[in-house]
């Protein structure tokens, strides 16, 4: 019984130990290159437990949104600087990563103007500033 215990102890430990591990974002710093940003991103989202279907289904939209005309160099800057906050408060790649850049990517196809998107990284900016 207690060779049973501790097979399953080590299971349990091997088991969430590769999960933190699936989680460690390779990024050390989000370029502002509206190219080489879009590679951080791919790169950032192999290093998950995502499969490739699933992360295609997610990059393709992102892409054609950040390369879209409405995606201007403003909203740009604002979102490698969000990307750059996360990076310093240690975010995980799922979900923050992906919901942030899915909220961008859905501002973006939406009817709302850049003061509005701008407006909102303020805030997301103001709450990642303030204390945990």
């Amino acid at each position: 019984m207690r060779k049973i215990q501790y097979v399953f102890l080590f299971f349990a430990v091997f088991c969430f130990s590769q999960k933190s591990i699936a989680q460690l974002n390779p990024i050390k710093q989000f370029t502002e290159d509206k190219i080489l940003f879009l590679e951080d991103v791919k790169v950032m989202f192999e290093a998950t437990t995502m499969d490739k279907r699933e992360r295609g289904r997610f990059l393709e939209p992102f892409t054609l949104a950040w390369n879209s005309p409405k995606c201007n160099d403003n909203l740009k800057k604002a979102v490698y600087s969000t990307c750059n906050l996360m990076l310093k408060k240690k975010f995980r790649i799922l979900p923050e990563y992906m919901t942030y850049l899915t909220s961008v990517m859905n501002f973006i196809n939406s009817d709302l103007t850049e003061t509005n998107f701008l407006a909102w990284e303020d805030c997301i900016n103001k709450i990642l500033n303030g204390k945990n």
